[in-house]
């Protein structure tokens, strides 16, 4: 559908990568995939899925997204 969405990322967190190794600490990475599509002219839905620590943990769960406008649009000052 024209106005979908898809998308795919990764995050990982290096700091004290060297402390976590020695601790035995799984990797606190992440992967996600995500699909939304507009429901109506201001309301977006979408599902997620997550893999977490390196791939031990998988999270799915949705989304619903809506957007307006506190104040109107107005023309510039002069």
């Amino acid at each position: 559908m024209p106005k979908d969405r898809f998308g795919i990322g990764y995050g990982r967190q290096l700091s004290n990568s060297d402390l976590r190794r020695d601790r035995g600490d799984k990797v606190p990475d992440v992967l996600e995939t995500f699909y939304d599509f507009q429901i109506l002219p201001n309301l977006r839905g979408g599902v997620t899925l997550q893999f977490r620590d390196q791939f031990s943990e998988t999270i799915f769960g949705f989304r619903i997204k809506t957007e307006f406008d506190v104040v109107p649009f107005r023309r510039p000052f002069r």
